[in-house]
């Protein structure tokens, strides 16, 4: 997937790459209003869930593959490794099947979830820019599943042996308005170009769900118009300084309780 430098200039060097991104408040037209601010929620509870068999969804830029393969193969996640271990599933197994068409993938996708309690978005470089994995957020919302963001590139390249920089939070380009009546609805953060080619963001309604979605669970009720980025009540981890290998089960059991899985 080829991205524009331009964008990526304009994340990593206005935004940040390193931490957590808030988005600014752009606003499409006049429909929407401001953003709201972060919980400030900390990362790790006091008191952790029980861990249970939960099935987990990862979703993904296929360029991180090689790295998402590391996560696989921590011992926390197949059924084959441990006893209380977690089962996985993505798109991959899905596009194995030669579904090409954007309404057969989203049916797949949306069989998928059904068996998955948790959505896990492992952040790469250019995670934030697919439209795959910004559909795989949306059906975490639909269909009330957990949420959370683990970052990739804390873990050494295959062939450069070394890591990368942090790829900007997928989960600060989706979000949540409720409108004038109450019910609540996605939105999104697009590139727009402005004046002599130069790019911007701005919200706007979901592209691919436009029906009303439940309020996420983690999201407290707000005044109508405010936008809400999920990356303000999600948590988001680091592979290697989060010893992954050691918590992800840990993360998988929290974001699932979180929304009553």
């Amino acid at each position: 997937m080829t991205v524009d430098k331009r964008l990526v200039d304009l994340l990593l060097g206005n935004l940040g790459n390193e931490k957590p991104v808030e988005p600014p408040p752009y606003a499409m037209g006049s429909i929407f209003g401001s953003l709201a601010p972060s919980s400030g929620l900390p990362v790790t509870p006091a008191v952790r869930p029980e861990p249970v068999k939960r099935m987990a969804y990862f979703a993904f830029d296929f360029d991180d593959v090689i790295r998402v393969n590391n996560v696989r193969q921590t011992g926390k996640i197949g059924f084959r490794v441990m006893p209380r271990s977690r089962g996985f599933l993505d798109r991959s197994v899905w596009e194995s099947r030669n579904i090409n068409t954007a309404p057969g993938l989203k049916q797949l996708m949306q069989g998928a979830m059904k068996f998955s309690s948790v959505v896990w978005v492992l952040i790469g470089t250019n995670t934030w820019f697919s439209r795959w994995v910004r559909y795989e957020i949306a059906l975490a919302i639909i269909n009330e599943r957990g949420l959370f963001a683990v970052d990739l590139n804390s873990i050494n390249h295959n062939h450069r042996k070394t890591p990368d920089p942090l790829g900007v939070n997928p989960l600060n380009f989706m979000g949540v308005r409720k409108d004038e009546s109450g019910a609540w609805h996605l939105v999104e953060r697009v590139p727009v170009e402005i004046d002599d080619g130069n790019v911007a963001f701005t919200w706007q309604w979901y592209e691919d769900y436009q029906p009303r979605v439940p309020r996420p669970k983690v999201v407290p009720d707000t005044n109508a118009g405010i936008i809400i980025p999920l990356s303000a009540y999600t948590k988001r981890y680091n592979f290697m300084p989060d010893v992954g290998s050691k918590n992800i089960g840990s993360w998988l059991d929290l974001a699932a309780s979180e929304v009553g899985r």
